[in-house]
């Protein structure tokens, strides 16, 4: 099995940008929500209204979202 495509590096600015990130890298990875929900630990549905907005990433959740995605954050200066 190959490793799915990861979508292009974008800057983000935003929360918005950030969670669009996270939701395109869900969606390169073909896996269900309740498989997310499984992976994560949450409780079924709660990535859902995480990658859609319902809900804000918080301390807990982004980090645990970002190693069930297999990514993580990189920060630079902008311009570089």
């Amino acid at each position: 099995m190959t490793e799915p495509t990861t979508p292009p590096l974008a800057p983000i600015r935003d929360y918005e940008s950030l969670r669009k990130a996270i939701n395109a890298r869900w969606t390169a990875l073909g896996i269900t929500m309740l498989d997310l929900d499984a992976v994560t630990g949450f409780h079924d549905g709660y990535s859902a209204k995480l990658l859609r907005g319902v809900r804000h990433f918080g301390d807990m959740s982004l980090p645990v979202m970002l190693q069930a995605l297999g990514v993580e954050l990189v920060l630079r200066p902008c311009g570089e």
